[in-house]
């Protein structure tokens, strides 16, 4: 199973930070928190490492939103989201030079902010980097160019493209470490790009000309997961 997708919010007005709270988690978002200042947000992306955090342009002290979008920046897998009531092109030139995932005027709905979070997860999906360390060097990888993934006792084999790279790691520690949502489980001893699938029967996968077996015990959620 991927990560789940940590969200942090950072905006000194407590309702509206609670608001969206609420609204992320009655969506099944995993919240971490809730930061109101500059310090106490820059101490939570440190140590618990989000991979959204939504915040206030307008923090109400020295050091406001853009400078935290500016110190997000520096975060090469992490994203942000500003929440405005500004509107004027002065702002938002200055928060654009921070580089942020997306914009979200107040007042806003649970429907604006749900539509809001999918594009940004999922192009943030579309575009993972996974780092491989073959134990000769470490190479950097795009998930989705990842056909599937074969464990061989403490080893996997790593299928991209025409080759294959052997890791020494667990599949359920690659799964975990990679967090990336179009990986599938579908035996104990094989993972699948969901990308990457031609057809599928009762009892194989067809990844192109390649052939990977599906467990009974995995078979429910590889429906599933087709039908959604």
């Amino acid at each position: 199973m991927a990560t789940a997708y940590k969200i942090l919010i950072v905006d000194d007005e407590v309702l509206i930070a609670e608001m969206c709270q609420d609204m992320l988690t009655d969506l099944g978002y995993n919240v971490i928190g809730i930061a109101g200042t500059f310090k106490e947000a820059v101490n939570r992306i440190d140590s618990e490492k989000p991979d959204l955090v939504i915040l206030d342009i307008n923090l109400q002290e020295e050091k406001n939103g853009t400078h935290l979008g500016s110190y997000i920046d520096t975060k090469p897998s992490m994203e942000h989201l500003y929440l405005t009531s500004h509107k004027d092109t002065a702002t938002i030139q200055k928060a654009a030079a921070t580089s942020p995932a997306a914009y979200l005027i107040k007042p806003f709905d649970q429907v604006d902010l749900h539509a809001t979070v999918e594009v940004i997860k999922n192009r943030k999906s579309n575009n993972e980097v996974l780092q491989l360390n073959t134990g000769h060097n470490t190479l950097n990888v795009k998930a989705d160019e990842v056909i599937y993934v074969k464990s061989d006792n403490n080893y996997i084999e790593v299928y991209v493209n025409d080759h294959k790279h052997i890791v020494r790691s667990s599949l359920d520690n690659f799964l975990t470490e990679a967090g990336y949502d179009n990986f599938i489980r579908i035996h104990r001893s094989y993972a699948i790009n969901m990308l990457k699938v031609d057809s599928f029967s009762g009892q194989h996968v067809m990844l192109g000309e390649i052939k990977c077996p599906i467990a009974r015990s995995y078979k429910k959620e590889l429906l599933q997961r087709f039908s959604a």
